[in-house]
């Protein structure tokens, strides 16, 4: 049995297994959680352009208003590509599309607001920009 107390050498077996294993295993463990929040923030996104959007009103005019729904849901896109894996791509693509349609609709109902398809092609432009873009950064990593 090797000593304790020579340096540079394992205890164990077990030990030695160990001391290599462990910043893979934060590394397995840190990938869910990352998963995770980039899901909870995903959805906190579109919690508040469904809650508190509709409140702003128009905030910004044409052409910037485009600017402002790519950037929103481009990020949205982003988020549910981490949150789903990059092998769920179509999925995060066609979650952002739909989140994109259902706030247009959203707004037919909302007082000072107007439904518009220009702003969903948008959004479904910016979600697949955004999905193409990771993934290609992802092929290129692996």
């Amino acid at each position: 049995m090797r000593s304790l107390f020579r340096p540079g050498r394992p205890a164990s077996a077990a030990h030695h297994a160990t001391r290599h294993t462990a910043p893979a295993l934060a590394r397995a463990l840190a990938l869910p959680a990352l998963r995770a929040a980039a899901l909870v923030w995903a959805s906190a996104m579109l919690f508040v352009i469904f809650t508190f959007a509709p409140a702003l009103g128009n905030i910004t005019v044409p052409p910037w208003d485009k600017l402002a729904h790519a950037g929103y849901f481009g990020g949205v896109a982003a988020l549910l590509l981490i949150g789903l894996s990059t092998e769920r791509a179509m999925l995060a693509f066609l979650l952002t599309s739909l989140a994109g349609m259902a706030d247009e609709i959203h707004q037919m109902g909302v007082p000072g607001r107007q439904a518009d398809v220009m702003d969903w092609l948008t959004d479904t432009a910016a979600a697949a920009i955004a999905v193409l873009v990771m993934r290609y950064f992802a092929s290129r990593r692996s």
